[in-house]
């Protein structure tokens, strides 16, 4: 699953994410998020953190993209 938030605003970003995960808990996940900025993809890493999950940040041409894996226990 892929989720282009480089346009969406954090809120709306942080309520999708919490609902993906809460229905994915007990599951493994593989979910990509386009960040903009650098800062945008440490505030996601820091919410994924508390969920379980691992995340890996990858710059590219003028945005981030993170790769969520692992299997969330709680959101």
């Amino acid at each position: 699953m892929t989720i282009d938030a480089r346009e969406l605003e954090s809120k709306e970003l942080f309520r999708k994410l919490k609902d993906i995960l809460t229905s994915k808990v007990g599951t493994d996940v593989f979910i990509e998020i386009l960040c903009d900025t650098r800062p945008a993809a440490k505030k996601v890493r820091a919410f994924i953190s508390m969920t379980g999950c691992q995340t890996e940040i990858e710059e590219k041409e003028g945005y981030y993209v993170l790769r969520v894996t692992g299997t969330p226990c709680c959101v």
